[in-house]
This record gives structure tokens, sequence and C-alpha cells, in this order.
């Protein structure tokens, strides 16, 4: 196949602008709803329940739907199974371990050990792009033998993990308490990892406005008329999420301004943090918005090396940018499903797509009884990501971010595409008012420790207790 193709299959239709919805008023099916899904190995259509089931049905992680290995998934009677646990074990067991309704803990002055190193450092007189500054943060008392790897999103640096805007200590120092050797990078070109191009890939970045900031971000209630359905449950920010609130201003205070070209900055990236592998052994990747596109590119790069990966909100939808209410198929959006830059399938992709051309034969899919598309492959046998298919993957949704309205079709595409996934949206969970910044709103220590017990549950782990 020299390029993709795509069709905007059954029931819907495009504006010049190529925006595509569903039908007016589509008819809903009575009872339960039902959506059919394509089979790779057989001809008869597997039947995923969508509507009235308990708990939420993104919540309950499915196994691919073709396996080739040996997985006893199908053996247990409800739940799901862990590789490092006997017998099956339910979403309520994992509640059970990180109940949302704790008091959260700031955790502070846990003993450690800090280091600083760079990886992927190129020897050039005038080309020093694509090092990497890392930050090792070792406890005293380490309880889990595999290290986490913290992947900051576009427009951000590492220091979102380590200090909330309200002064409160972040994510990483949740996870160093609970015993996990943890690493935060700057990826190439932001923070404290230099950029020094004369080529075209060095593109100038524009700052997010702070209009942009509060309506996507930190205040997206506030707007007399929301540009999505859940953005006035948003209640988790400190402060007003508005401009002269300290948080805000704090917040703002620490984007930076992308210096290179989307695919370049992917590269980079994956080549990068697929060195820190290199470097440091087995570990699990937690990646926010694109820093989950840069976590799957290093995971397709060494799938030996990399235990798990945690998307929170990832970048999607797959082949389409989302506008609030609206999908827009294009070539030009995560071409390859998760990125832009490829990835590993089998079949294998035959040639490079040009810059206007799909990768994979892709087709417009409605989700049945509701207005809500997406775009998955087509036909019958769906290529597969083998790379990512050799370890779990878990997506965390907020109950109030943009994400809510497509995090479900990028877990849709990658259940396709043969992976093990595991879709949580925290309102599901008990866990409710967050926007896409979860890791820096007032609840950051109850999903620190979902992440945490998941992240326990999935890797096969070597407990340690070093002294």
């Amino acid at each position: 196949m020299s390029s993709g193709r795509f069709k905007p299959g059954p029931n819907v239709w495009a504006t010049d602008s190529m925006e595509y919805h569903i039908e007016p008023n589509p008819p809903s099916p009575p009872g339960p709803l039902v959506q059919e899904m394509p089979n790779q190995t057989e001809s008869k259509p597997t039947l995923m329940m969508h509507g009235n089931m308990e708990p939420h049905p993104p919540l309950v992680p499915e196994e691919p739907r073709t396996q080739d290995d040996n997985s006893k998934a199908s053996e247990a009677p409800a739940g799901f199974e862990y590789p490092n646990v006997t017998g099956p074990f339910s979403l309520g067991d994992l509640i059970s371990f990180a109940t949302p309704t704790m008091i959260p803990h700031h955790a502070t002055g846990a003993a450690h050990t800090r280091k600083t190193f760079f990886v992927n450092v190129r020897l050039a007189e005038h080309d020093k792009i694509g090092s990497m500054y890392v930050e090792s943060l070792e406890p005293t008392y380490k309880f889990h033998a595999v290290p986490v790897v913290l992947v900051h999103d576009d427009w951000h640096t590492g220091q979102v993990w380590v200090t909330k805007p309200d002064g409160v200590p972040g994510i990483a120092s949740y996870l160093l308490q609970q015993g996990f050797h943890v690493y935060i990078v700057d990826l190439p070109s932001y923070g404290r990892s230099p950029v020094f191009a004369t080529d075209q890939a060095l593109a100038r970045g524009s700052p997010l406005s702070a209009e942009m900031v509060e309506e996507r971000l930190t205040a997206p209630g506030r707007r007399v008329r929301p540009e999505w359905k859940t953005a006035y449950l948003h209640s988790q920010w400190p402060g007003t999420g508005l401009r002269d609130d300290a948080a805000f201003e704090e917040h703002y205070g620490s984007l930076a301004v992308p210096a290179l070209t989307k695919f370049k900055r992917q590269r980079l990236a994956q080549n990068a943090l697929a060195g820190l592998v290199d470097k440091i052994g087995r570990a699990a990747f937690i990646g926010h918005g694109s820093g989950a596109t840069m976590a799957w590119l290093a995971a397709d790069a060494r799938p030996s090396l990399v235990a798990a990966v945690v998307a929170l909100e990832p970048s999607g939808p797959p082949f389409a940018a989302f506008t609030p209410n609206r999908l827009r198929p294009s070539p030009l959006e995560r071409k390859y499903g998760l990125a832009d830059a490829p990835l590993t399938f089998d079949p294998p992709i035959a040639s490079s797509p040009a810059a206007n051309e799909f990768a994979l034969d892709v087709e417009l899919r409605p989700a049945m009884g509701s207005r809500r598309v997406c775009m998955l492959q087509s036909g019958d046998s769906p290529r597969r990501l083998v790379h990512l298919g050799k370890m779990s993957h878990a997506v965390f949704t907020g109950e109030a971010s943009m994400h809510s309205q497509y995090d479900w079709a990028t877990v849709e595409f990658m259940k396709q595409a043969g992976l093990t996934v595991f879709h949580f949206a925290l309102r599901d969970l008990g866990v409710h008012g967050n926007g896409h910044l979860m890791m820096l709103e007032e609840n950051s220590d109850v999903i620190a420790q979902l992440i945490g017990t998941w992240v326990t549950l999935n890797v096969k782990q070597e407990w340690l207790c070093a002294v």
C-alpha cells in the first residue's frame, strides 16, 4: 500500500469544511446499546456493549480483539487479571486499593537522592539538538524495581510534575514517597534541554494566549457558553483559574513555546526517551497530553525496556482534529493513529505517505445510538501495533476536560490495533471536577494514587526494600 485511504463511512455527511457529523436525530435502538466492531480473526463481528452497563463500559479493561498469546483473561468469570496477581482482579479491587475518598496528603520530605544528567548527547559543531535533561529522584526506601518516567505535554516542562501552581508538591513527590524511583525529563528543545539548529526543523512557535489557557485549561466552565458539555463541571483548579489569580499567574509563567515542528519534536523525543531507558533499564512511562505520544513512540522503539504506558489525556483523536462538537478528519493529525511519526504495524506499512495522505486505510464510523463519530482503520483485518502490544496501557480522562469528548476514540483505535488498554474515566472512580491539567489540580494526590496502584498491579515487580 503506497498510502492510506479514507472513506466517510455510513450515515454521515460532510460540510465544505470537511467536518463530519451523524445525520440529525439518529434512531436509538431499544434497550442496551450494542456496537459492532470488526474481528481480526473471524468474519463474524464481535459485539461490544455500550450504554446501560454498570460500571461504565470504558472502565472495564478489555483484551485485544485478537490474541496470539496465552492470555487467560477469557477464563476469568468477572473482572480482569493482572500479570503479577493470582486470580481475576476487578475494578472494584483497584478502587479498594486507591480509594478516592481518602483525605489527600501532600508527600513532603521523602528521603531521596537527587541527580541530574543528559542523554542522547550529539557532538556537532553547529547542532546540539536532541539532547535531553533528566532529573533522577531515587528514594532511600525503594519498594518498586521498575522506575517511572514522567513525560510532560507541549508548552510545558518537567516542572509540572514537581510543584503545583499553588506551591504544593506535585505528583513526583507523591510517587517518590510511595517508593518509586522517579525520573523527570525536559523533552528536547524544552526547559533545560538545549536546542540549537540551523535547518528547517526549527520552527517559530506561538505562545498560548492567556485567554486560551483560561478557556481550555484553567477555567473552562466560567464561560457563558462553555465550549464542551462537561466544562461546567470543572472545580479542581486552585483559585479562580482567571488572569490576576496567583495560581493562574504561576502556571502561565511556567509555559514554554515549542521551538520545533511537531514531527521533529516527536522524533527527537522518541530517540531521547529510548536513550534514557537504554541507560536506566526497564521503566514505566507516565505521559501527559503529547507526552503520552512521546511515551508510545519510545515504547515502540524499545518494547522490551518499557514495562507499561500511562496516558493522562493523550493527544487525540486519531486521524482527526477535534473542536468542540466537531471532528475534522485530516492526514495532518496523528496519521499513524497515536502519533505523527511512524509506529510499527503488522502488516507493515509499505512506504512513507505523502503529507496529504493517511498512513493507514481509515474510515469515519458513528458510535451507535449517539451523534459521536471516530476515525478507525477500515476493513475486517486492521493492522496491529505489534511493539506496543507487548505491554499494558492505561488512559485516564478527567470529568470536565475537553478530552472527555474524545479520549474514548483513542481507546477504540488502540483496541482495534490489538493493544491491552484500560480506560479510566475519573468520574466513574468517584473523582470529580478535573480538567486537562489534572496533575496540577487540588486532588492530584488521589490521581497519583490511582496511577501508582495501576502501575504496581500491571508491571511485574521484583519487590525491593533498599536501605
